[in-house]
């Protein structure tokens, strides 16, 4: 069983037996690079990732500028932005989520 904090990455991935989740993080770092992309288990996970990786892509002065987002995997097969049922993306559904788990305080 998972401790509450834990965040799980899916680092095994075999393409022949499709994706291992139906959510992915993007991040490009200094655009228009092509983009890195991990498979997360929930929305909730995929916050937590990004915040993790924003900071630490600030430490690295080679990096200049990033972006991040969250896509789904929808029932045609096609990876799209996720959003909640209310329309808001990651950042606007978990504002309270960061590296250190759920109401994240600096």
């Amino acid at each position: 069983m998972m401790e509450e904090n834990t965040v799980r990455i899916m680092l095994e991935y075999h393409p022949e037996d499709g994706p291992p989740s139906k959510y992915k993080v993007w991040n490009v770092i200094n655009p228009p690079a092509k983009p890195l992309f991990l498979y997360v288990d929930c929305p909730e996970t995929a916050k937590q990732i990004i915040e993790i990786m924003a900071i630490a892509q600030l430490c690295n002065p080679m990096i200049i500028s990033n972006a991040f987002g969250l896509l789904e995997l929808d029932e045609d097969g096609e990876w799209t932005e996720w959003y909640n049922e209310e329309g808001e993306d990651v950042f606007e559904a978990f504002p309270d989520i960061g590296p250190g788990g759920p109401n994240y305080e600096d």
